[in-house]
Parts: structure tokens; C-alpha cells; sequence
């Protein structure tokens, strides 16, 4: 996400593997005193619900690239978990849950046209208006038993609506339990037409639209993400809104600074990326993110720690050729890695299993066997069982089993190779016609940090 974040890094093991997709990790309930070993993001598994998808992210609920999940820091220490769903298809927002009457209002009814544009005006639904004052919903926040005043979150189930009046967008976080019929999350769905009067459906954020110049509609990632106010230490909101990215926090809101310096970024095989694209994956904080890393002393929990660390997708992540395997197994005209994003870190910053140097570093995926990835077969036996489950093979696995590898490099340091788990998109993403995004993020574990990284229409996660 494009802001500064709070991760935590565990005792043991590691981060990194970055970019843009990401593996399901399951959306699980924290203990007030621990939690459980992994943030949700997928599938939801909730003590208090039997619901398998969020309903304002619906097909996309499974896919963590779209959505983000952290432990947001509180003084030095980290509070609660909180995961934040993007609504369907973002980049037709407004809202694709409009009823006809709110399509074409009544003749004299006061509304403001807010949808898409230019090029997205091929895309259903077409002509979009929504209601001066109506609320409609762009997120799902879900905490384990926290409550965050800065923006209004309440445990459980939370709908961040966006709504306008005279003109201005503005915002509203709403737990659940303020809703009418608030017994399950598909409450969020239904738009509210009293939002901008009815102060009792919760907090009122600050909303602060930002346009790149030069850049299009379709240059904004249909993600959410949650994103560090450094001047007042609170979290705020990241999301795209129409064709813009906004950010959303509190009344004294501070939003954090865009990249200033792209990464050399590796060539790979195919067309170069357009300087849109180039440029995008540095100025749209959808497609990077920063976050504070951890540190874990001695004796001790895990604690923010002074090295903030950023991941930025290659400009080239996410494009057709991608989506088949073969353009990650080496050939006679493919290179053997494949670079998928680049770590940045201010310091040389060390986990047990893997270490990133001050600097750029950078994360390229290979698929194959030991010798066409250049693997020493000697990395096959520290793989773990979920780092294989779900690959095409069965059987036993050996030096000739091709396997998803990740390679991180750095000027002046020995290449680390680690096996990836992989889990498969591409049924979900052919049958509902979209694409998931290029875009490189964190991932948090309670006991390490890793990252996600697209790989085919699916999620690859370094282990």
C-alpha cells in the first residue's frame, strides 16, 4: 500500500517475496490475548459467522492482492488486527449495487454524476449517478476485538461509505451493529440516503482525493489499502475512488509523501512497460507499499521497529503474458528469473531466513526444476508441505519437480533462494472478467513477515 505501515517481522522467520498478487490467507479471529498464526484475508472463517465472502468484495474476497491486513501500531506497541475489503470492481465506483431508481433519479431530484470515465465508459453499469447525500460503500473493515477511534472502527464488521454534498466527496465509517438489520456484513450493500444527515451511523473522516498527472483512469488499482499519517501517528485509509486515489482519515489528516525515485527495475522478456506504467507504480500508492517492519528484542514481543520498508512492483507485473506458466520456466529464449518487484530498506534489515540489503533489492520468480531455476537441489528439502500443496505434481518432491522459486538480490551480496507457495486464481478471474492487479504488498504473520507477489492468475508467497 502506498503509505507507511506498521508490520510485524517474528522471531524466526521471514519476509520478502513481493508483488503484486497474493496467496488466501485466512481471515481468522485474534485472541485478545495473542492471535492467531496468520492475518486474515481471504476466505473469512469467523467465530461469529458461518459467511465464506464479504459481501461488498464478493468474488474477489479470496484474492488478497485487492485488500490489505495489519496491526496497527498504538504508541510503540501493536493493537488489534484490522483487514480492510475493497469493494467489487472499484473501478466502476461509485457503486455497482444502484437500483434503477437511482440510476435515472426522478426529474428534479438533486444528484451529482460520479462514475466512470473516458475508457470506463465501455464498462457496465454504464451512466452511473449517484444521489446528493446517499452513502455507498467502497470497503469492508473487520477487526478481531479492536476499536480505533481515529477512524471509527468498532469490532467486528465495519462499512467505510463515501457520499457527496455540495459538491465535495466526503466519508462515513459505520460499524455495523449502527445499521438497521446489522445481523450479517451484507448490510454494508445497501446504499444509505440519510448518510450525510444522520450523524448517529458513526464517524465522519476527512476525504483527500489525489490525481497523478498525465495518468488515466485505468492507472489507479481497483484496491484498498491502509496507509500512516507520520505527522499525528494514526493509521488512515488508501482506496481508489472513480478515477483518483483518495485517502481517508481523520479530521487532522497528514497523508504520507509518493515515492520520489523509481528503482532500476530488471528488463524482462516481452514489451517494455509504458511510461504510464513506469511511472504509476511510484506515484499511485495503490501499487507499492511501505510499512514500518518489526523487530523482535530479546525476551520480548514483537515491536514496531525503526526500519520502514517498501515494495514496488515491477511496471511490467500483471500483463497478459503473465498469466501463463511458460512465461516464468526458462527456455532457450526465456531468462531463468523473472524480477516481480523490488524491496527498498533504508538499512541492511536481517531475518532468520532472509535478509535485504540497504538499498534496492530485487524479488524475481523462476518455475521449474532446481537446474533451470539454477537452484541448488540442496533448497528442495527446506520446503515446507504448504509451500508445494497446492502445485500441479503429486508424489514426492525432488530436484526434477518443478517448483515456484523466489531469488532476492542485491548489489554487493549472494543471491537467496526460497520455494513459494502458489495458489490458483485463473478460474475465478476468467469466469467474472477481471484481472488482478500488479500491485506488490506486505503480508503479516504473527510469527514472520512475508510478501505477495502475482505469479500466472494466481498468488505466490515466498516461504
Amino acid at each position: 500500500m502506498g503509505g507507511e505501515k506498521a508490520v510485524r517481522f517474528g522471531a524466526g522467520v521471514v519476509l520478502v517475496l513481493a508483488s503484486v498478487w497474493l496467496l488466501s490467507c485466512r481471515l481468522q479471529r485474534e485472541q485478545p490475548t495473542g492471535g492467531r498464526p496468520e492475518c486474515p484475508m481471504t476466505q473469512v472463517a469467523l467465530a461469529d459467522t458461518t459467511d465464506t465472502v464479504v459481501a461488498i468484495s464478493g468474488p474477489i474476497t479470496n484474492i488478497p492482492e485487492f485488500h490489505d491486513c495489519q496491526r496497527f501500531v498504538v504508541g510503540k506497541k501493536y493493537d488489534s488486527l484490522y483487514a480492510i475489503f475493497a469493494g467489487y470492481h472499484l473501478e466502476l465506483s461509485p457503486n455497482l449495487r444502484l437500483t434503477p431508481a437511482q440510476i435515472n433519479p426522478p426529474s428534479g431530484s438533486s444528484s451529482t454524476a460520479i462514475g466512470p470515465t473516458g475508457a470506463n465508459k465501455a464498462k457496465p453499469p454504464l451512466n452511473q449517478i449517484i444521489l446528493e447525500g446517499t452513502g455507498y460503500t467502497y470497503a469492508e473493515i473487520y477487526t478481531w476485538g479492536g476499536n480505533y477511534p481515529p477512524l471509527g472502527i468498532k469490532p467486528g464488521f465495519n462499512c467505510l461509505y463515501l457520499f457527496v454534498t455540495g459538491g465535495q466527496q466526503r466519508a462515513r465509517m459505520v460499524p455495523i451493529a449502527n445499521l438497521p438489520t446489522a445481523n450479517q456484513d451484507s448490510s454494508c450493500i445497501v446504499p444509505r440516503p440519510d448518510m450525510a444527515t444522520n450523524t448517529g451511523y458513526g464517524k465522519e473522516l476527512l476525504v483527500r482525493q489525489d490525481t497523478e498527472p498525465g495518468l488515466t483512469a485505468d492507472d489507479y488499482p481497483p484496491v484498498a489499502r491502509w496507509d500512516w499519517d507520520a505527522v499525528h501517528l494514526k493509521q488512515y485509509i488508501g482506496i481508489r475512488c472513480g478515477s483518483a486515489w483518495c485517502e481517508i482519515g481523520d479530521s487532522d489528516l497528514v497523508v504520507s509523501t509518493a515515492l520520489g525515485t523509481a528503482p532500476s527495475f530488471a528488463t524482462v522478456s516481452g514489451d517494455p512497460p509504458t511510461p504510464n506504467e513506469t511511472l504509476r507504480v511510484t506515484r499511485i500508492k495503490g501499487w507499492y507499499d511501505r510499512q514500518q517492519l518489526a523487530t523482535k528484542p530479546w525476551f520480548s514481543p514483537l515491536q514496531p521497529g525503526a526500519v520502514w520498508g517498501t515494495i514496488i512492483p515491477n511496471p511490467a507485473l500483471g500483463r497478459k503474458d503473465h498469466d501463463d506458466v511458460s512465461y516464468f520456466h526458462p527456455t532457450t529464449t526465456n531468462p531463468p528469473w523473472v524480477e516481480v518487484a523490488v524491496v527498498r530498506v533504508p538499512e541492511d534489515y536481517s531475518m532468520s531466513v532472509a535478509k535485504f540489503a540497504n538499498g534496492d533489492n530485487s524479488v524475481a520468480l523462476c518455475y521449474g526444476t532446481t537446474q533451470e531455476c539454477q537452484v541448488d537441489d540442496s533448497k528442495v528439502s527446506g520446503c515446507k508441505t504448504s509451500a508445494i500443496a497446492h502445485s500441479s505434481y503429486t508424489g514426492s518432491v525432488t530436484p526434477a519437480t518443478p517448483l515456484w522459486w523466489v531469488r532476492i538480490t542485491a548489489e554487493g551480496t549472494s543471491p537467496q533462494f526460497r520455494c513459494v507457495e502458489w495458489r490458483d486464481h485463473s478460474a475465478d478471474a476468467l469466469s467474472l472478467g477481471y484481472r488482478i492487479p500488479g500491485t506488490a504488498r506486505w503480508r503479516w504473520l504473527l510469527e514472520d513477515e512475508t510478501t505477495w507477489a502475482r505469479c500466472t492468475e494466481g498468488c505466490c508467497e515466498m516461504h
